[in-house]
């Protein structure tokens, strides 16, 4: 077989296995509720928002250098990040234990973007990017939904020590370690990553470096309209992170106020993970129907104001009545919504971004678009929800993201 093609079947099943992590549900839970004496304000004020921060700040190194470094060294970084997290998470028993699992995290988050880039350098035909990128993200997707859905069926069943959650996520990532691991010791992408394009970059001069990227900058955000689409995306992934980040510590908050003692919290992640997987699938299986639906032509230029305000209306109307709801039931379909629209919305932008974009600045336009967006949510962070700002509890944060 290919070695090119071998490579990108272990990408894909490292996909799966790294985001096989049952406990993530049930993350929040699982910190208050294990002998650690955590309370929901404590991880509200003082931990999660060090996620934020950690993903900004290593986010725009690993821009800059993964592409020079040929992406594979930061896939494996990305992977120890994560099993510092697992570690941290299990053993870790203090707040500064809790803050460094958070930063682990955040270097793990901030390297996804190497892991899918060094996917595609394995790619030789440009025409199998679509179908290799479905291929992707239907592995991590059905990770994530069968890890989800197990966690869920665990508790069901009377699992009920989340210990056991976190032993099966922490031997998921050994597994896809192990996978990473193993494509270092080919022949053949030992010589693909021995570059000397990180000494060519200091050799020619950071300046000359910055100014060219400067340059490509300027060039890319050449039309309002392309300007528009990134501000909305960068607006919608801010929001959509945010209350990722939160929403379990909101579940937790509802189920206390509501009397709740069965959380559904895997059910209801497992249905926004396989609702995308099931999409990402029909793009491989290349259905008519779906096919037909993708590739609709609308004019984007005549409606997409609209389209834009509709879908932060919605939005802003779903986060509205969450924080005001004390039904946990209805939490739950309406984080299923918001996501849903999220999904949508974000499919839709990325795909006028692409079609609009001068051709090479793809990466350079996702990536500033996605920093952007990691920029406007720390600024939110650390004015609603960190200790050293208004730390205000969950409730009222979601409410003013509406």
């Amino acid at each position: 077989m290919n070695f090119r093609v071998l490579a990108v079947i272990v990408l894909i099943v490292y996909g799966f296995f790294k985001e096989f992590r049952p406990v993530l549900p049930y993350f929040n839970e699982y910190l208050t509720n294990s002998g650690r004496n955590f309370t929901d304000e404590m991880l509200n004020h003082e931990v999660y928002p060090v996620w934020t921060y950690s993903y900004l700040a290593f986010l725009l190194p690993v821009l800059l250098l993964s592409d020079f470094t040929r992406h594979f060294i930061f896939v494996i970084l990305g992977n120890c990040a994560q099993l510092g997290t697992m570690i941290s998470m299990i053993f870790g028993t203090s707040i500064v234990a809790m803050k460094f699992m958070e930063i682990f995290y955040g270097f793990a988050t901030a390297c996804e973007v190497s892991y899918m880039s060094f996917v595609y350098s394995m790619v030789e035909n440009d025409k199998s990017y679509q179908k290799i990128t479905s291929w992707m993200r239907a592995s991590i997707l059905a990770g994530m939904s069968s890890s989800f859905a197990m966690g869920q069926i665990l508790l069901l069943v009377g699992v009920s020590d989340l210990d056991i959650h976190g032993y099966i996520s922490l031997a998921a990532v050994v597994v896809s370690f192990m996978l990473i691991s193993s494509l270092r010791c080919w022949p053949q992408l030992r010589h693909r990553t021995k570059s000397k394009r990180v000494q060519k970059l200091f050799s020619n001069g950071l300046l000359n470096a910055y100014l060219n990227l400067c340059k490509r900058f300027k060039n890319s955000y050449n039309s309002i309209f392309l300007a528009k689409w990134s501000l909305f995306w960068a607006l919608t992934t801010c929001g959509h992170l945010q209350v990722s980040n939160f929403v379990q510590n909101l579940w937790s908050t509802i189920g206390e106020e509501s009397g709740v003692s069965v959380a559904y919290n895997g059910l209801t992640e497992a249905i926004n993970a396989l609702m995308g997987a099931v999409r990402y699938c029909q793009a491989v299986c290349s259905y008519p129907a779906f096919q037909e639906l993708l590739y609709i032509h609308l004019n984007w230029y005549l409606i997409g104001d609209s389209c834009l305000f509709i879908v932060l209306s919605l939005q802003a109307a779903l986060l509205l009545v969450v924080s005001r709801t004390n039904s946990l039931l209805i939490a739950y379909i309406l984080h299923v919504l918001f996501s849903f629209l999220y999904q949508t919305s974000a499919t839709v932008s990325t795909f006028l971004i692409a079609r609009e974009a001068p051709a090479k600045h793809h990466g350079l336009i996702f990536g500033a678009n996605a920093f952007v967006s990691l920029c406007l949510q720390t600024i939110l962070t650390l004015i609603v929800a960190d200790s050293s700002g208004l730390a205000l509890p969950v409730k009222p944060q979601v409410s003013l993201l509406s």
